[in-house]
């Protein structure tokens, strides 16, 4: 029982003492470890994204398989889909919210006017005699103007940033088509491939834990994105019945 004890103590102790010189070793060489810090922080944003549209078209791409098609094939296909709508969106897109986004604030005064026009005709019902409707909307029409005016000058600044940053986004788009093919194409062996570095006793466990965490970040992801397509799709479509000016930016 001693024994157990003795043996027991010096395997903690040894181990305390194998992670307190690891901490310190790795404190000595972080000149090694900033560039290493650097590849990885560079990597996340990718990674972060190439996952989130792993989960989004590996159904679909399980999809074409039912139906006979090879799974590269319907990766190249799916791919294909994904890009070319962000193309459509860059080039059709960003112009149409940008216009919008524009004729809504150049029209900030004119709502303005028209709500004072709407308040003056109010305030002369009686009911209302003891409201001070003036004050109120002037103050409302600044903050509106201040409001118009700090998005533009943002909009301004915030180009300086966004050239910036064409860098990291032509990093982000040359690193992410290679990534999210590699996951539609081998993502399934996930759980095969970290079960392996557990012991054999608890493999099968660790492989249908690892499995219902996928169909679970899977489902939920994928169900997120459909009905957020669908919600868009109808209100855009309520938007335009109604004639709402920037329907497509609300």
């Amino acid at each position: 029982m001693n024994a157990n004890k003795r043996n027991s103590l010096m395997f903690w102790t040894l181990w305390l003492l194998s992670i307190s010189l690891l901490i310190y070793v790795v404190s000595k060489i972080d000149f090694l470890l900033t560039p290493i810090r650097a590849i990885l922080t560079s990597l996340f944003m990718p990674l972060l994204i190439s996952g989130f549209l792993f989960y989004l078209l590996d159904p679909l791409v399980r999809l074409l398989e039912k139906i006979k098609i090879k799974r590269t094939i319907g990766i190249v296909i799916v791919m294909f889909l994904l890009f070319g709508l962000m193309i459509f969106f860059v080039l059709k897109g960003i112009p149409i919210l940008v216009d919008q986004a524009s004729a809504l604030i150049s029209g900030i005064p004119d709502l303005v006017k028209e709500m004072e026009q709407y308040a003056g005709k109010l305030a002369e019902e009686p009911w209302m005699s003891g409201i001070d409707f003036e004050t109120a909307l002037n103050s409302l029409g600044e903050w509106m103007r201040t409001t118009g005016n700090g998005m533009l000058e943002s909009a301004a600044k915030g180009l300086g940033g966004f050239i910036s940053k064409v860098t990291g986004t032509a990093f982000l788009l040359i690193t992410i088509p290679f990534i999210l093919f590699y996951l539609l194409y081998d993502g399934w062996r996930f759980p095969d491939l970290a079960a392996s570095f557990v012991p054999s006793s608890y493999r099968p466990n660790v492989k249908e834990l690892l499995k219902r965490v996928n169909q679970t970040i899977s489902g939920y992801i994928s169900g997120k994105g459909t009905a957020s397509l669908i919600v868009g799709i109808l209100i855009y479509i309520g938007y335009i019945i109604i004639k709402l000016p920037s329907a497509i930016l609300l």
